[in-house]
């Protein structure tokens, strides 16, 4: 099988620095980099697998790595010389992407956490940093401090309650809580008027 790398035509042979971006690639069918260096868990490549370029050229994978915890299977091939993010590997380990005239927004679909952001730069967008990891707990801990997500989690209570718990330490990370008003669609659905119905 071979893996495509589109935007990486032309780009072989130059030096890979640890400050180079990574870039945001809907051709790219993995994520992947020049150098094993930017990776964690970095393991030896023995699969058959090898990435093809758009002028019909392919380069050898010779080791897999995750970038943070967020970013697994990242393929390396040496002679790359550019960080490449595949939008459909995120799409398939369920990562939702939000392109607009800024840049785009990486989110966790099951939390709605964001990942990572980059600007648009030309037509290109590059991502500078992975600072959020994928697990639970650190997600949590990272939007701990909005006052609407400890709203949805709890069953909708209101902002007494919520008050309650974050002055009796029972909300983790609350000190920071901007404010306890919050519009809950969910909320104003269930307070509307209806008629009775009888029984």
């Amino acid at each position: 099988m071979i893996v495509s790398a589109l935007s990486a035509l032309g780009l072989q042979g130059k030096q890979y620095l640890l400050s180079s971006p990574w870039l945001i690639d809907s051709a790219s069918s993995n994520h992947m980099t020049g150098s094993p260096a930017a990776l964690q868990d970095v393991r030896k490549y023995d699969g058959e697998q090898h990435i093809q370029i758009a002028d019909g050229n392919t380069l050898p994978i010779t080791a897999v790595g995750n970038l943070g915890s967020s970013f697994t299977n990242v393929f390396v091939s040496p002679t790359l010389s550019v960080n490449l993010i595949s939008v459909g590997q995120l799409v398939e380990e369920n990562f939702s992407l939000h392109f607009d005239h800024g840049g785009c927004r990486v989110q966790d679909q099951a939390s709605g956490l964001e990942i990572v952001k980059g600007p648009k730069v030309g037509r290109l967008i590059p991502l500078q940093s992975f600072s959020i990891p994928r697990s639970i707990f650190a997600g949590y801990s990272a939007i701990a401090n909005n006052s609407h997500f400890w709203h949805k989690k709890l069953g909708h209570p209101n902002s007494v309650i919520l008050t309650h718990l974050m002055k009796h330490g029972h909300l983790s990370n609350t000190n920071a809580f901007s404010s306890l008003s919050f519009d809950c669609a969910p909320c104003k659905l269930g307070k509307s008027k209806s008629l009775p119905f009888p029984l």
